[in-house]
Formats: C-alpha cells, structure tokens, sequence
C-alpha cells in the first residue's frame, strides 16, 4: 500500500529543500511518492522560458496560492528521496489543464540536466 497518494494538480513541499532538490513547491503530475514520480514546479522567477501562471489556476485556502507565480516550462523527475512530501496547495481544473497543455508532452527529467543544458551552472 503506497503512504503518500497524491493526484495530479496537487502542490507538494518536500522534506529536503536544497537547491538541486525540493527547493521549489511541486506540481504533482504522475506517479507516486513512494517512488520517484514527474512533477513541475513553481517558482517566482520568470527566466528561462518559464510560464507565468493566473490566481485561477490555484484553489483558495492552503498555503500557496498564486503569489507572482510561474511554471517551469519543463516536466521533471522529482526523487523520492526529496520527501516525504506535504500537500500545501491545489490548482483549481484550469490550472491542472494549463499545466498539462504546457508540459504534458514533454520528457520528464533530472533537474540537474536541465541545468546543465539551460546552461545554468556558468
């Protein structure tokens, strides 16, 4: 029996928040935590061909919300072992269809690569 079910659209907090790791808030996209899973993420910085986001695509009454937000333009891998995760937040239907429109198609991977080809470590 998998310990942290979670369903897509779903905004996760992981445990470890280093950097390279569960810095940002996650976008639960498919999987299970118990395992590694693919996510996105948010953030507040509009570089890299990142997404800016409504306060539509986000449900009201949890921790985050839409503040400034945009979604990673890319699908990741998210380790099991940045977690557990806590749920912290939701997108509303809109938001869970803006993200799949955005990232749906995409190959999921390592953060660390995406560095490496945006280049980021310069």
């Amino acid at each position: 029996m998998f310990k942290n079910k979670f369903s897509i659209g779903d905004i996760l907090e992981g445990t470890n928040r280093k950097f390279n790791e569960a810095y940002h808030y996650v976008v639960f996209y498919a999987g299970n935590t118990d395992d590694d899973f693919c996510g996105g993420f948010i953030t507040t910085s509009p570089k890299y061909q990142n997404i800016p986001m409504k306060s539509e695509h986000f449900e009201s009454g949890h921790k985050i919300g839409y503040n400034n937000s945009y979604l990673a333009a890319h699908k990741f891998i998210k380790l099991k072992d940045w977690g557990p995760y806590t749920k912290v937040g939701r997108l509303t239907r809109e938001g869970i269809q803006f993200m799949e429109e955005k990232i749906g198609e995409l190959q999921a991977v390592l953060y660390t690569d995406y560095i490496k080809k945006l280049n980021l470590n310069k």
